[in-house]
């Protein structure tokens, strides 16, 4: 699916000293048809200076059993929770929507630029957001369900992709209808469109009381 010069391509940092970029994180087989959870921008920067060869980076993002360790470690040597809230509910919801049969399922962002907050983000150039990169994952795992999370990933998706989902209701009135429709890709397939609440509200078996719609509307589908 990746070939080595593609996945280098993909993660390399858009600066010498820059964090590595993260366009994904597999569960599941390196395959097409599956999930994909599409958040703005990772939130944990991961470098060179962590002590993470930039090979050994890149090549675990193909299984998430090899990404977490990576990532635990960096947390844990800055002082933090060695998950964060929003981790732990990509993990808990990846782990849900697996065993109701998609698969693979992808974590991925609109910019794979990692920053410590939204705000650092929106302050990037439009370079350093990488924005190319999702079109390439999407490309790539052609997945048959995104799931938007958090308001902002609804926004800039939904301007950049698919403008004709937009709706003028209030962010917290549209998750309790999380269908939003077909997405079709301007570089040629579709995908079934939903969204809900940010994800790091998503816990235990089917994400609890905010995700209530959600469950119905996919159960329905």
């Amino acid at each position: 699916m990746f070939t080595n010069e593609a996945l280098i391509r993909l993660c390399t940092p858009t600066n010498v000293d820059g964090p590595y970029l993260r366009p994904f994180v597999c569960r599941g087989p390196l395959s097409t048809g599956g999930a994909m959870i599409v958040g703005v921008n990772p939130a944990t920067p991961i470098t060179a200076e962590d002590g993470i060869q930039f090979d050994d980076y890149a090549s675990s993002l193909l299984n998430i059993e090899n990404f977490l360790p990576i990532y635990d470690a960096v947390r844990t040597a800055r002082g933090k929770p060695r998950r964060s809230n929003t981790r732990i509910g990509l993990d808990t919801a990846s782990a849900w929507l697996t065993a109701h049969g998609f698969s693979p399922v992808v974590d991925s962002n609109i910019s794979p630029r990692p920053t410590e907050s939204e705000t650092a983000w929106a302050k990037l150039s439009k370079t350093d957001q990488s924005m190319w990169v999702f079109d390439e994952v999407v490309k790539a795992f052609r997945p048959s369900l995104v799931l938007l999370h958090g308001k902002r990933s609804y926004e800039v998706f939904t301007e950049r992709y698919a403008p004709e989902l937009r709706s003028g209701q209030p962010f917290n009135e549209l998750v309790k209808q999380p269908r939003l429709g077909t997405v079709n890709w301007r570089f040629g397939g579709t995908a079934d469109a939903y969204v809900c609440k940010h994800i790091r509200f998503f816990r235990g078996d089917g994400g609890g009381k905010y995700f209530q719609p959600l469950r119905q509307a996919l159960h329905q589908s």
